[in-house]
């Protein structure tokens, strides 16, 4: 329901990434050398969201994006679909998202409870 991992980086860098089913909403919380960012629902921004900035030693910047009120799935098959007619390169490399994919199979790996079966690894029912 829930998990906890310390993702170390290089040059030292270190994140703290927590993730719940038992929390409310969808909230992303940064904190960096120099501030933080929290950005309220990041799932469904085209029904309500804020993404607040606050760099250390000044004020707050709220800023709320709605663009058309498309949802994110919509912007995502939008950029799938620039870059398979070569109109726009895609967000998200490849080796991003394999990079993407080991880190969550390490996360499972640590909590004991194992990788995610893939799909070759699934059964019929």
């Amino acid at each position: 329901m829930a998990t906890e991992a310390t993702l170390l980086f290089r040059k030292g860098v270190r994140a703290t990434l927590r993730s719940s089913a038992l929390s409310f909403g969808f909230n992303l919380h940064l904190r960096g050398s120099n501030g933080s960012l929290s950005l309220t629902n990041y799932l469904f921004p085209h029904i309500y969201h804020v993404l607040k900035i606050t760099p250390d030693g000044t004020s707050s910047r709220v800023e709320k994006l709605y663009g058309g009120g498309e949802t994110t799935f919509e912007l995502q098959l939008a950029a799938f679909a620039r870059a398979v007619r070569r109109e726009g390169p895609f967000p998200v490399s490849p080796a991003d998202a394999i990079a993407n994919m080991r880190w969550i199979d390490a996360i499972y790996d640590a909590t004991g409870l194992g990788r995610r079966p893939g799909a070759s690894q699934r059964r019929e029912t």
